[in-house]
């Protein structure tokens, strides 16, 4: 597997004000820790040089650690030290590590990554024969779900489900990028193009537990690389119960009331992001507020669709 983003703090002379603080160097022992470990680093870079005595600097043992904290000690700004840690440890593949043109995922790892031989325009789930264009599924003739497309290029199976896993439950945030790298095509060619990038929200107690949002880190490294301009516009304003295993009016009534709405989306086109579809419900109860608070258009895009009968209820999916 790929290394992960874990940061180490060293302190530095700022060359410029002469206060101490601190800066960043990159690691490969551990993973990150999510936002929560971000939090505690800003509150240590707040407190003055005495009292900041919870942190424990160790001193990198390897010639280019050395270059590193030289680098930092400079008073180079994180950006600068971004680049410098870069050239020193190039990007390798997020699935098998392996390096190829500085790409997230390799070649090898792309053509492996499992794809349905057919999915349904509306709601993305895997057929096992292609429909003719433009003809939804049966479960979509008979309930057509609020977006108007659903894009999830790949099947919920290794080593895809075994990513996604590792990306929400073991703070793999690499998978962020490498998802994006993935879907960047397939965002880029939305026609009409899609206005906004809106990522499915977590509850404010999930959030903290798990220290991030999957979901909007994903939405984050889209917007990184396809220009478009990520907005929290939903919120989930109560905790809810997992969707998994639970029937079509349990997870209705489960998500009755759970989103409001946080900022304007009157007259846009709105392109919803989350990690992985399974029963859509949550995705149904979104898109619904946003087009009834004046949306143009929503579509639904995620990393991979569950196949019908497999919940994904062990991970923690949003949908």
């Amino acid at each position: 597997m790929a290394r992960g983003g874990l940061f180490r703090a060293v302190r530095g002379r700022d060359a410029a004000s002469g206060a101490y603080r601190d800066v960043f160097t990159a690691s490969l022992k551990s993973p990150p820790r999510g936002r929560a470990f971000a939090i505690r680093c800003r509150k240590l870079r707040e407190q003055p040089p005495e009292e900041n005595t919870s942190w424990s600097v160790e001193r990198p043992e390897t010639r280019a650690g050395t270059v590193l904290r030289a680098v930092a000690c400079w008073g180079m700004r994180p950006a600068v030290l971004s680049v410098v840690a870069n050239a020193l440890f190039p990007p390798s593949c997020a699935f098998c590590g392996t390096r190829d043109d500085d790409r997230s995922v390799c070649a090898g790892c792309r053509a492996e990554l499992p794809r349905p031989a057919g999915r349904c325009v509306r709601c993305a789930e895997p057929l096992a024969l292609p429909l003719p264009d433009g003809l939804p599924c049966i479960a979509c003739q008979r309930r057509p779900p609020p977006w108007s497309e659903c894009i999830a290029p790949f099947t919920y199976d290794w080593p895809v489900d075994a990513a996604i896993k590792a990306f929400k439950f073991h703070h793999r945030l690499v998978f962020a990028a490498a998802f994006a790298e993935l879907l960047l095509p397939f965002v880029t060619g939305i026609r009409p193009a899609a206005d906004v990038l809106v990522p499915v929200p977590l509850h404010r107690w999930r959030h903290a537990s798990r220290g991030f949002n999957q979901a909007r880190e994903l939405a984050r490294s889209l917007a990184a690389r396809s220009g478009l301009p990520l907005a929290d516009a939903v919120t989930r304003s109560r905790p809810t119960r997992p969707q998994g295993g639970l029937r079509r009016a349990a997870r209705h009534r489960n998500l009755a009331g759970a989103f409001r709405l946080r900022r304007p989306v009157a007259g846009r086109r709105v392109l919803l992001v989350d990690d992985i579809v399974t029963t859509g419900e949550t995705c149904r109860h979104i898109a619904a507020l946003l087009l009834a608070h004046g949306a143009r258009d929503v579509r639904l895009l995620a990393v991979a669709r569950a196949v019908a009968g497999r919940q994904a209820g062990t991970t923690g999916s949003n949908v």
